[in-house]
């Protein structure tokens, strides 16, 4: 009897596994979504959306392109985890359509009913949770079941970003993206830190350090800054909290090999993704404890170093992995993570050049790099993604 896993199937390699659409949707988003906000704040495009521009902005990167990136990588992950069958054909098509809306909801909301705005945007998570959470519960997959749980809290922090922009809950804005990027935080750390270690090993041949007491105490700093960010008056207890974070996770580094891995940009760029996250939280610190740097400023080391470059990183790593292609990086996709660490620095140097008045410039040049970064991997990984496997397996 014939395999049932080899059977045909007409359906298209786009819709069988949940990193294809939404790594594509991710890269595409970064593309268009940064000039947009170029444009925006130079004041010489118009977005009809009801959320103020730099809201508009953070929202956009979290619960649009981050969001893609968490979806593509739980619906491919989660089958892995627990070995039942991934959610894909008509199922994923809803899914991504969901996420579509939202963008389109968001970007449009001022000429929407503001209530339908944020029920068609809130609810890709939820709807997230639903594809996961069945396989985690059958499997009995404790180790994950705390992926649900984070996903529900995104939701919720989405909720409270449109609860303020239709004025019921001012400070929902500021607290939505604020624990965005914390849980957002929290997922790099605890997803780093279980597959860079093993993947330089691998690729290496030497082992990484065992765990330590680092692992814990890093994931328990990140936690106490996500918590006193519900704290508004709290700026010294957040600051030193972050300082602290910044300090472990480096520390956590040590015995990751981080510098043997020099000659394989796959592994670099998520050892350097990694770092950002200890460079993003020290400058957060500097900023709370100095007062000299906009909280907003701030979170571009952990958002565009530590996001941008990790999931950049993975993306990379699971597009040829899951087509089964070596994990070897083209030029142009190591060309992109120099562009991504360029754009980053470029960011966080924009404050220090306020005297100068070349801010916006140096706005609009560190946006063009880091779209940019995803444009080349769009282009590079969509015939992949819109293949079958190179390997023909299923």
């Amino acid at each position: 009897m014939t395999d049932t896993l080899h059977r045909p199937t007409a359906l298209h390699p786009l819709w069988s596994l949940g990193f294809r659409p939404f790594f594509l949707l991710a890269a595409l988003a970064a593309g268009l979504l940064l000039p947009m906000w170029g444009f925006y704040f130079a004041g010489d495009l118009g977005v009809p959306t009801r959320l103020a521009p730099p809201i508009w902005h953070g929202h956009e990167m979290l619960f649009g392109f981050t969001a893609a990136v968490i979806g593509g990588f739980l619906l491919t992950a989660v089958p892995n985890w627990t070995g039942i069958p991934a959610v894909k054909g008509g199922r994923l098509v809803a899914l991504v359509t969901l996420w579509i809306a939202g963008r389109l909801a968001v970007c449009f909301g001022a000429l929407l009913p503001a209530w339908l705005v944020a029920a068609v945007d809130v609810a890709f998570f939820p709807a997230v949770i639903l594809a996961i959470a069945p396989a985690l519960v059958a499997a009995n997959n404790r180790r994950n079941f705390g992926f649900p749980v984070v996903l529900l809290i995104f939701a919720l922090a989405n909720l409270a970003i449109h609860a303020a922009a239709m004025g019921y809950f001012p400070a929902g804005a500021e607290i939505g993206i604020k624990v965005a990027v914390g849980l957002v935080t929290l997922l790099m750390i605890v997803i780093g830190g279980r597959v860079i270690p093993g993947f330089t090993t691998n690729a290496l041949g030497t082992p990484s350090r065992r765990p330590n007491w680092t692992d814990k105490a890093a994931l328990y700093a990140a936690i106490a800054v996500l918590l006193l960010e519900l704290l508004p008056q709290a700026r010294l207890a957040q600051g030193l909290a972050a300082a602290a974070a910044a300090v472990l996770v480096a520390l956590r580094m040590r015995g990751w090999q981080s510098l043997h891995t020099v000659r394989h940009p796959i592994l670099w760029v998520l050892h350097l993704g990694y770092a950002w996250i200890a460079v993003g939280f020290a400058f957060k610190g500097f900023a709370l404890l100095t007062e000299m740097v906009r909280w907003q400023d701030a979170l571009h080391g952990l958002t565009a170093g530590a996001i941008g470059t990790l999931t950049l990183g993975m993306m990379s790593r699971v597009a040829l992995g899951h087509t089964g292609r070596p994990l070897q990086v083209s030029p142009a996709i190591t060309a992109a993570y120099v562009l991504i660490t360029l754009a980053t620095v470029i960011r966080l140097c924009t404050p220090f050049a306020a005297a100068l008045h070349p801010v916006q410039a140096l706005t609009h040049v560190a946006g063009a790099l880091w779209a940019a970064a995803f444009i080349i991997y769009f282009a590079v990984y969509a015939p992949m993604l819109i293949a079958p496997r190179a390997d023909r397996r299923p």
